[in-house]
């Protein structure tokens, strides 16, 4: 059938009613979403000024979400700063009480004390507040709780702080001092300290380094001494001193200074607490004199010091060097002791403080000392004066099997004559009185001399002993003791290379090398290299002495030091740490200074560095030892966390830092003012009751503390400004600029979202009107285009 419509015809009403269908659905999805178009293109022009509309509008959504965020952390910080605020104010209304009623009062102390511990202990709960999962007191350090005093009870912390030795540290540098010295920093060496008890007579204990490590600590800083030798010169102190130079530090201690004499007496006053009435002092005054190193004031009259209790807190006065506080530890009238905590001289080189002879002989005691412990006594008087307790001495050439033995001085006697020995250090009296051999303080890291006797025996000092000597052919020979055994005097097996030379034999005498010792300690086995002839002798004397052998590994690796008969280790019997510079004399080929790189499981072999070089040489006059020793100087602030300021961006042009820390000045006035109330016990002379000044000092820190306007002279010169009231306004500050920029913002997306509207929505109105015709027009396009479809020529026959 022929059709009247061609077929372009036909093509130009299906485009029509095409695109009519595509108006259709453009209309049915904007009058669905409300929206003109679902894509930028669709906007034509006003694509751009959209896109600009709605990232201005995402910006300020991101800020008010942020902001959301800092004035929870904000609104967290201000009532933990308001609850420090009431801790302090409540804190300092107690002591204000305090201040106006008796401050001797036992009662009175114990509360104003308790109050300070848990005014502190609710301080630092409130400083280690979180928001978020992040401490927000502890700068860039969120993950770790920011403040810690170290607190439990007040007898804890009196034990640490007793208000005397040992006070509070008075300055804000003092009290949050931070650091760790335990090396030379200049060349590593972990044997860098020597330790002086006396300072030149000021009564205070001296640290020396030998390079500048102390510049940077400040005066009144608590520092505690910790990895001395057999724990020696361990504890806390208070720093008294600092050298410019950085090269000492003097630590306040517990001591008397030599003052006075018989003949020149000191004329001095003491007063201390009347013991019917605490609340009341009563005072004497007599000629006494002061002697450091048994800690007693002596009365020249006897008994002038008799209504002095031992227990009692006595304050000095009158004198040039003694004038102080003092905790009376016995008295009986006319002998005053009184407590000592000092430093041990400790580091430097050896010196003979007795050298037996003519008339001032050495006598070994058997447990004569007060207590059962062993003496050493020497025939003249102040033989032993320049010793202090706890320091090491060596006994040598004696011709006794006390040769090389180490002893621990435990008390020396008033006249200087008797050493008491440390409880367990036993002598050997089989010949209890000698008239030959020296004793020596001994440096307690390292010391060795190749030459010095480490053992002894005299087969003929007690019937029955005897050393026999037997010729093994062509195994290598040995020497066999009865009644006693190859040990050094430190109680070791002789190491191998010890040698020993005997005397008062038929066909032995000479020295020989010990190629190692059996495990009972009896017999020794002699290099191959040594000769003997076999030979049972009860007259034969042994005497022991060492070498050095010095090895060039070149080809194998690190040179090596080996010490025969010794072992490289402290007085107390611990390997030398890695980095201990040593310094070896007497040698022919080796004399220098060398540092440990690690130390053979024995003891003996030192590996050095690879940048020392040695000849190789075995030395039988050599010496090896250290010029210092071994500590670890630390301080620890109550703070752990870091003083980092995080910047909050408010807007794009305005931010704010959250910079109050755990150590803002306002915080750490308040806290040291309570440690002051806090330190030391009462009736003792470092408790409140005798430091009464500490009460007004407390109050001037937390009134600079909490406000802006505290015009009293500070008592530790100038503080910083910071304080609570200041730091409450700045908070306020800050949440009224959060409030203030979000008011804006909200005003300004409202603003925004209009223009969005205005350029994205529809007039609903008009879209269903045009989306109606639509329709009408697409179904009449289909009933016009079905119709014409339909028509041909037989339509017209």
């Amino acid at each position: 059938m022929t059709r009247i419509t061609s077929s372009a015809a036909n093509t130009i009403l299906i485009n029509r009613f095409l695109q009519t269908q595509r108006t259709l659905h453009d209309l049915e999805t904007q009058v669905g979403t409300e929206k003109k178009s679902q894509t930028y293109s669709g906007l034509s022009l006003d694509s751009q000024r959209l896109l600009n509309i709605e990232n201005t509008k995402s910006s300020l959504e991101r800020f008010n979400n942020n902001n959301v965020q800092a004035q929870l952390r904000l609104d967290i910080q201000t009532t933990a700063v308001d609850g420090i605020r009431g801790a302090i104010r409540d804190f300092r209304e107690l002591l204000f009480q305090f201040s106006n009623g008796d401050q001797t009062d036992p009662e009175r102390v114990e509360q104003i004390q308790s109050d300070a511990l848990r005014s502190l202990l609710d301080i630092q709960n409130l400083l280690n507040t979180e928001a978020d999962g992040r401490f927000i007191f502890g700068g860039g350090t969120v993950r770790t709780e920011p403040v810690s005093f170290g607190l439990s009870t007040v007898d804890a912390f009196q034990a640490k702080f007793d208000g005397s030795r040992v006070s509070v540290p008075t300055t804000r540098d003092a009290n949050l001092e931070t650091f760790s010295i335990s090396r030379n920093s200049s060349t590593l060496n972990p044997a860098f300290l020597t330790f002086e008890q006396a300072d030149g007579g000021t009564g205070k204990s001296r640290i020396n380094s030998p390079v500048n490590q102390f510049s940077n600590i400040a005066v009144g800083t608590t520092i505690t001494i910790s990895g001395t030798v057999d724990g020696l010169n361990d504890g806390t102190f208070t720093v008294d001193a600092v050298d410019p130079n950085g090269l000492w530090i003097d630590v306040k201690t517990e001591q008397l200074t030599d003052e006075g004499s018989t003949t020149s007496p000191v004329f001095a006053t003491f007063t201390f607490p009347n013991p019917d009435d605490p609340r009341t002092s009563l005072a004497i005054t007599t000629d006494v004199t002061f002697d450091r190193r048994t800690n007693t004031i002596t009365a020249i009259n006897s008994g002038d010091l008799d209504s002095i209790p031992a227990g009692s807190v006595v304050t000095v006065s009158g004198t040039t060097n003694n004038n102080g506080t003092f905790t009376v530890d016995s008295n009986d009238g006319t002998d005053m002791v009184v407590k000592s905590k000092r430093l041990v001289d400790d580091g430097g080189t050896a010196a003979t403080v007795h050298t037996v002879g003519g008339v001032n002989t050495l006598t070994f005691s058997d447990a004569t000392g007060a207590g059962g412990e062993d003496q050493l006594i020497a025939a003249t008087a102040g033989t032993y004066s320049g010793l202090q307790n706890g320091q090491k001495i060596l006994v040598n050439n004696t011709n006794t099997e006390n040769d090389g033995r180490i002893f621990t001085v435990k008390t020396v006697s008033a006249d200087g004559r008797t050493v008491t020995l440390a409880t367990g250090e036993n002598v050997e009296t089989t010949t209890p009185t000698v008239s030959a051999g020296t004793v020596a303080t001994r440096p307690a890291v390292f010391a060795f001399d190749a030459t010095a006797r480490n053992f002894y025996f005299d087969a003929g000092v007690v019937g029955g002993d005897q050393v026999v000597f037997t010729d093994n052919g062509a195994n290598a020979d040995t020497i066999a003791l009865t009644g006693a055994t190859f040990k050094d005097a430190e109680g070791n097996l002789l190491a191998a290379g010890a040698r020993i030379t005997v005397s008062g034999t038929a066909t032995n005498n000479g020295t020989f090398t010990v190629a190692s010792i059996s495990a009972d300690g009896t017999t020794a086995t002699l290099v191959s290299t040594d000769t003997l002839t076999t030979e049972t002798n009860t007259a034969a004397v042994l005497a022991g002495t060492g070498s050095i052998t010095f090895t060039d590994n070149t080809t194998n690796g690190a040179d090596t030091v080996t010490l025969g008969g010794a072992f490289f280790r402290d007085a107390a019997g611990n390997t030398l740490p890695v980095g201990t510079i040593f310094t070896v004399a007497g040698t022919a080929s080796n004399n220098g200074s060398f540092t440990i790189a690690s130390v053979s499981t024995d003891g003996r072999t030192a590996t050095l560095i690879p940048t020392n070089t040695l000849t190789n040489e075995t030395s039988t006059t050599g010496t090896a030892s250290t010029a210092n020793t071994i500590g670890t100087i630390s301080a620890t602030s109550y703070y752990r966390g870091d003083t980092t300021s995080l910047t909050h961006r408010v807007s794009d042009s305005r931010s704010f830092e959250f910079d109050i820390t755990g150590v803002d000045p306002a915080f750490e006035k308040a806290i040291r003012g309570m440690f002051l109330i806090l330190q030391g016990k009462y009736g003792t002379e470092g408790g409140l009751d005798q430091n009464q000044n500490r009460v007004s000092e407390a109050i001037f820190l937390m009134d600079d503390s909490l406000d802006r306007t505290n015009t009293t002279p500070p008592p530790f010169g100038t503080e910083l400004n910071s304080n609570i009231e200041e730091m409450q306004i700045i908070l306020g500050y800050r949440a009224t600029l959060l409030d203030d920029v979000k008011e804006s913002n909200d005003r300004i997306i409202a603003f925004l979202e209009g223009n969005v509207a205005s350029i994205e929505n529809i007039d609903p109105l008009d879209a269903i009107t045009r989306l109606l015709d639509s329709q009408r027009v697409l179904e009449a396009s289909f009933q016009t285009f079905a119709r014409v479809r339909q028509l041909s020529l037989t339509n017209f026959i």
